[in-house]
């Protein structure tokens, strides 16, 4: 999922601390503030409640007056000792060999996200992930908002999504690159702006020396780790978010027209 460092990353405490702009003359009078803190309290507690067991969770606020936050949440299936009444949803799933399940997490208290989530997963060996292109929720911050009601609905489409991440996973898996594919692939991403030019030598390094050995078949799934990874690296949250949603897309796009 999202790999967030440098300025703005926060624990939840912190986000507490972090006071929502003030709104007038910024959006419309139908807008509402959301406290980050309120936002990833109440996220983590309907997640817990829903057997959703968190492994790992980062925040990463951005913009002005650190009015935009992103976060990931990593799930991990083995209950804890307060959790053995919990029956996780997750549990009978058969996750890909090397990669969890996240939620990928963006809001904007000056109008420029709605609260978004989005289905993930993370890579272990080099810790970047993927999204499976769709979102659970995308709620703007309007009057008459009910946040927890929004948020129980979102898991609980996030959980009936979470099967096509392990789909999507395998499909990558299986399907060879050559490597005058993956040139036309790195090409195409380029010209549609997916990532930018000057990165684009970084991902070649990595497609063609692996620096892990986990990808060094030649399919999609490690071309498409040597993107993320390289995008983890040098991206911004949002670019980063924006990059992992479109990059199954043009992979898939580049298949049908090689077959």
């Amino acid at each position: 999922m999202l790999y967030l460092h440098g300025e703005g990353v926060a624990n939840r405490e912190q986000l507490h601390e972090i006071t929502v702009p003030n709104r007038e003359g910024i959006v419309s009078n139908r807008w509402v503030g959301i406290s980050h803190g309120v936002l990833a309290d109440t996220i983590v507690e309907a997640a817990g409640e829903r057997g959703l067991f968190i492994a790992k969770e980062q925040w990463q606020t951005a913009g002005t007056q650190s009015a935009d936050l992103f976060g990931s949440l990593d799930f991990k299936k083995e209950r804890g000792r307060r959790d053995r009444m919990i029956v996780s949803p997750l549990a009978d799933l058969e996750l890909p060999e090397g990669m969890g399940l996240s939620l990928g997490v963006r809001h904007s208290n000056l109008g420029k996200y709605a609260i978004t989530f989005a289905v993930g997963g993370r890579v272990f060996v080099c810790s970047n992930g993927m999204m499976v292109g769709q979102f659970t929720l995308k709620r703007k911050h309007t009057t008459g908002l009910n946040l927890r009601k929004e948020i129980d609905l979102a898991l609980d489409r996030y959980v009936e999504e979470a099967p096509a991440l392990v789909s999507a996973v395998a499909e990558f898996r299986n399907s060879t690159v050559s490597n005058d594919e993956a040139a036309r692939i790195l090409v195409e991403a380029g010209r549609q702006r997916v990532l930018a030019w000057s990165h684009l030598p970084d991902v070649d390094t990595q497609w063609q020396t692996p620096e892990f050995p986990d990808f060094e078949d030649r399919t999609e799934w490690s071309l498409l780790n040597a993107f993320t990874y390289v995008a983890a690296r040098n991206l911004s949250a949002t670019g980063q978010f924006r990059l992992q949603k479109e990059l199954p897309q043009l992979f898939r796009a580049c298949r049908e027209l090689r077959n």
